[in-house]
C-alpha cells in the first residue's frame, strides 16, 4: 500500500513537473524577441546605441576632438559593424552622425541624400560579407599657432578588407563653441592622404 501511494505521489510530481516544462517553453515562445540589434552582439549594441543617442546640440556634446572622435567612432561601428537588423533604425543614427558634421558638409549633402548613400553603401557591404571589426583612434594632431584645427587619425579594421586608414579634418567654431568633423579622406599607412 505504501508503494502504490508513493508511486502516485511520484506520477503526480512528474506530471507538474513537465507541466510546467512545457508552460515555461509556450510562454518563452509567445514572448516578443524582436529587436532591433543583431540578437549576437545585442549587449555591445545596446551599449553602442545608448552611448550614440545620449548626445544633442544643447546636451551632452563632445567637448573635446578625442571626445568628437570616441562618439564619431560608436558611430561607425553601429552602421558598419553588424549590429543593426532592422534598417528604421540606420535614420536615427545618420542623423546623430550629423550632428557632428561641419555646417559645409551639412549644406551639399542633404539627410536624405546622405541616407540614400549609405543605404546604397550598406547594401554592398551586406554582399561582400564586409564588417567593421574595430576603430583605433590615435593621439588627435594639432598645433598652438592653430588651435581652432585639429587632425584625427583614424585606423579601421574591416574583416574581408583588412586596414582602412582615414584622416578627420576638425574645426572648432567660435560661434557655437563646438570641435565638428570638417571633411576626411582616405590615408595610406603613413598617414598622408590619398587623393
Amino acid at each position: 500500500m505504501k508503494n502504490s501511494k508513493s508511486n502516485v505521489i511520484g506520477i503526480i510530481v512528474l506530471t507538474a513537473l513537465i507541466g510546467i516544462g512545457v508552460g515555461l517553453v509556450v510562454y518563452s515562445l509567445c514572448l516578443d524577441h524582436s529587436t532591433p540589434f543583431n540578437q549576437a552582439r545585442i549587449n555591445r549594441a545596446t551599449v553602442l546605441y545608448d552611448n550614440v543617442m545620449s548626445f544633442g546640440i544643447t546636451y551632452n556634446y563632445p567637448l573635446t576632438p578625442e571626445e568628437l572622435m570616441s562618439k564619431k567612432s560608436d558611430i561607425l561601428m553601429l552602421l558598419y559593424g553588424e549590429f543593426i537588423v532592422d534598417d528604421a533604425l540606420f535614420s536615427d543614427v545618420i542623423a546623430q552622425q550629423r550632428l557632428l558634421l561641419g555646417d559645409e558638409i551639412l549644406r551639399y549633402n542633404t539627410f536624405e541624400s546622405q541616407l540614400q548613400n549609405f543605404m546604397d553603401t550598406l547594401s554592398e557591404i551586406r554582399t561582400n560579407n564586409i564588417r567593421l571589426m574595430s576603430i583605433d583612434v590615435l593621439p588627435i594632431v594639432s598645433q598652438p599657432s592653430i588651435p581652432y584645427f585639429a587632425i584625427a587619425r583614424v585606423v579601421q579594421n574591416f574583416e574581408n578588407v583588412g586596414r582602412v586608414h582615414m584622416l578627420y579634418y576638425l574645426g572648432f567654431s567660435v560661434d557655437d563653441g563646438k570641435w565638428r568633423i570638417l571633411s576626411w579622406a582616405e590615408a595610406d599607412e603613413n598617414f598622408e592622404a590619398v587623393l
